[in-house]
């Protein structure tokens, strides 16, 4: 399969909200409707994104089991991953507003809902959502649409990764680079450019007050060029390459 370029890859980010969030909101959603509590994914807001068809048909049981079964088949692992994943950084974030953290900085937010689901729990935390301006902005329709409330503490922060500074949108936002921060970066990492990782992790060195930190997932470079023999790598390489947006 012939790799797309980084300028197409990021040109098809900037036309429309991005696919790949929307696949791992499908994977949140069917999480949260399992019966098992161990397995039980804690995304009860996830459905709120999905579009209406998708959310009518999964609202089956049947239906999600034989999704899930292909998922397996197709992406193996990746269900399983994805729900282990929201409930590890669901954890963290919690910690960090118990912990009362100045600031908290979602890096790609995507269709998170942390800042809704947990806003009984914000204290004097601000919360800082990057994300592609296309991505954040059929967010806010689809919240607005259905009566969520964002918290007055969270701001939308509209970037392109690949062309525009965190140093720049940032500054425009009230954020307090003399502050602890925490930063997330959940499930995006793998979708940058090298450098533009770099550039971030630079930022979050020397931007951020004393006790600041950061949490991400990451793939190997093998897995994100499609060359890892690790269980499921292949397959989840091949079928997120044919979204258009690729690792």
């Amino acid at each position: 399969m012939k790799e797309p370029s980084e300028e197409t890859k990021q040109s098809r980010i900037e036309q429309r909200a991005s696919r790949t969030a929307m696949m791992a909101a499908i994977h949140r959603f069917m999480a949260s409707k399992e019966a098992h509590p161990n397995f039980q994914g804690p995304d009860n807001l996830a459905m709120l994104f999905l579009p209406p068809k998708a959310s009518f048909f999964l609202s089956f049981s049947f239906i999600r089991r034989l999704i899930r079964k292909k998922l397996h088949k197709k992406v193996t692992g990746t269900y399983e991953y994805v729900t282990a994943r929201t409930k590890y950084f669901d954890n963290l974030f919690k910690h960090a507003l118990e912990e009362d953290i100045p600031q908290i900085i979602f890096l790609g937010a995507g269709y998170d809902t942390r800042s809704i689901r947990f806003k009984s729990s914000i204290q004097r935390t601000n919360i800082f959502e990057l994300d592609a301006p296309t991505t954040q902005q059929h967010k806010k329709k689809l919240l607005q649409k259905h009566n969520i409330s964002i918290p007055r503490q969270v701001s939308f922060v509209p970037i392109n990764f690949s062309k525009e500074s965190m140093d720049d949108v940032l500054s425009k936002t009230g954020y307090d680079t003399s502050q602890e921060s925490f930063f997330i970066g959940e499930g995006v990492t793998m979708y940058l450019p090298e450098e533009a990782v770099k550039e971030t992790l630079a930022f979050i060195k020397n931007n951020s007050g004393r006790g600041s930190t950061v949490a991400f997932d990451y793939f190997y470079k093998s897995f994100a060029e499609g060359d890892c023999d690790y269980y499921g790598a292949k397959e989840l390489f091949e079928s997120v390459s044919k979204t258009g947006e690729s690792y």
